[in-house]
C-alpha cells in the first residue's frame, strides 16, 4: 500500500499480488490483460447487438463486429499495459451511461479509468454528469443528488489534473506552457517518429492524430497495419461523411457509441496539445477509434432509420 497511488503508480500496485505474491511471469500476465480487455469487447458486443441485432432483414446488419478486428486496438490491449484497463473501463461506463443502472459495475469502471489515467476518468465524469443531467427518466432515484456528487468528484478530478501537470491554473498561458514542456519532454526521448505539433493548426493536428501515418515507413509490419488500418478508417469515415450529407444530415446514433466519440473528440484535442510522436499516438488513440468506426458503419448501413442526433 505504500505505492499506492495513480497512472503508473496504480498499475504497478495493481501488479504487486500476481508477480510478486504469486510469481507469475510476464507472459502469464499478458494472458491476464488479455483476458481483462476481452472483457470489454464482449461488453461491446452486446451493447451492438443490443443496438443493431435486431435487423435482422438486413444482410448487412452483423457485419459491425468485423471491425473489431482491426490490429491496432489488440496490439495495445493484448497484454500488460495501461490500455488493456482503460478500454474495459471505456467500455463499462458507456454502458452505464447509456442504461443509468448497474451502478457498481459503472461506478468500478470510473474510478479504474481515473486510476489508470485521470484524464480518462474526469472525462467520463462529465459526460455522466450530462447524461444525468439530460436524461427525462422519472426513474432514476436521486437525480440530483447523483449529480451533485458527481459536480463535487469534477472538482476533485480537476484539482487532481492540475496537481498532475503542475498547472499554476486553468488559464490559456499556462495550458500553452505546460503543452511546449510536454512536447519538449517527449522529443527528448529521440524516438525518431516525433512531428512538428507545436508548428501545426488545429485541423492539420486532428488529421495528425486521428489519420496518420498512411505511409509504410521503414516497412516492420506494424507500421505496415498501422498505415493499412488508418487508411481503412479515413476511406470509412470519408464515406459514412458523403452518405451523411445525403441523408440530409439526419443521423441518430447509439447511445453508447454517441459518447463513444464525445470521449475521442475530447481527447484528440488534449493530445493535440500533448502529443507529437506516432507510436505514443496509435498507442493513446487505439481505445477510442473502434467508435468513430462503428459510427461511420452505422451510417452507411442505416441512412434511412435515422433522425436528428439525441443523447440517448
Amino acid at each position: 500500500m505504500e505505492h499506492w497511488g495513480l497512472s503508473t503508480f496504480f498499475v504497478q500496485w495493481l501488479n504487486y499480488l500476481p508477480s510478486r505474491v504469486l510469481g507469475l511471469s510476464y507472459g502469464s500476465g499478458n494472458l491476464l490483460y488479455a483476458c481483462v480487455s476481452f472483457l470489454g469487447f464482449w461488453k461491446l458486443i452486446q451493447l451492438g447487438y443490443q443496438a443493431w441485432g435486431k435487423y435482422a432483414d438486413n444482410t448487412l446488419s452483423r457485419t459491425w463486429v468485423f471491425l473489431l478486428f482491426l490490429p491496432n486496438i489488440h496490439f495495445w490491449t493484448a497484454g500488460v499495459g495501461k490500455e488493456a484497463l482503460l478500454w474495459v473501463g471505456l467500455v463499462y461506463t458507456l454502458a452505464f451511461i447509456q442504461e443509468l443502472r448497474r451502478y457498481p459495475s459503472g461506478t468500478l469502471a470510473i474510478f479504474l479509468s481515473f486510476a489508470v489515467r485521470p484524464l480518462n476518468g474526469a472525462i467520463l465524469l462529465v459526460l455522466l454528469g450530462i447524461r444525468l443531467i439530460t436524461t427525462k427518466s422519472t426513474q432514476l432515484p436521486g437525480k440530483w443528488i447523483w449529480t451533485g456528487v458527481l459536480v463535487l468528484l469534477m472538482l476533485g478530478a480537476g484539482y487532481r489534473l492540475l496537481y498532475q501537470t503542475h498547472m499554476p491554473s486553468l488559464s490559456l498561458s499556462a495550458l500553452e506552457e505546460f503543452s511546449r514542456g510536454q512536447f519538449a519532454f517527449l522529443e527528448g526521448f529521440s524516438a525518431g517518429s516525433e512531428f512538428p505539433m507545436e508548428t501545426y493548426s488545429w485541423p492539420r493536428k486532428v488529421w495528425t492524430i486521428a489519420f496518420l501515418p498512411l505511409d509504410l515507413g521503414n516497412g516492420s509490419i506494424w507500421h505496415i497495419a498501422a498505415a493499412v488500418e488508418n487508411g481503412f478508417t479515413l476511406l470509412l469515415l470519408g464515406l459514412a461523411v458523403v452518405s451523411w450529407i445525403g441523408a440530409g444530415l439526419k443521423v441518430s446514433f447509439p447511445g453508447f457509441l454517441l459518447y463513444g466519440m464525445a470521449v475521442g473528440f475530447l481527447l484528440i484535442l488534449a493530445y493535440g496539445l500533448t502529443l507529437n510522436n506516432f507510436g505514443i499516438i496509435l498507442r493513446m488513440k487505439s481505445f477510442y477509434m473502434p467508435f468513430f468506426l462503428l459510427a461511420g458503419w452505422h451510417i452507411l448501413i442505416f441512412p434511412k432509420k435515422s433522425y436528428y442526433c439525441s443523447w440517448f
